[in-house]
């Protein structure tokens, strides 16, 4: 059990994720599959919806108009800023 320890100290694995793993060992081989190819979609998914969130930020970002609003919005604070309580 000690190299156990060891290994999930060493990958930063959770006690949790290891009996994880011990119990899909004991599954059949085609709910193993299984499992493996909802992972797979989960992770595809969340990769792609992520790199979809990063484009639409970006361009975002890049709007003269949200750029605008956003000096807008700086100047109007820009005096809450004087009132000496901006470390609060």
């Amino acid at each position: 059990m000690q190299m156990t320890n060891e290994i999930i100290t060493n990958f930063n694995i959770s006690e949790g994720l290891f009996k994880i793993k011990n119990k899909i060992k004991q599954l059949p081989l085609t709910e193993q599959l299984w499992l493996l190819e909802q992972i797979a979609h989960f992770i595809r998914d969340n990769t792609i919806n992520g790199k979809r969130l990063d484009s639409q930020l970006a361009a975002m970002a890049a709007d003269p108009e949200i750029q605008h609003e956003l000096k807008n919005i700086n100047e109007e604070f820009s005096v809450v800023e004087m009132d000496g309580l901006e470390g609060l």
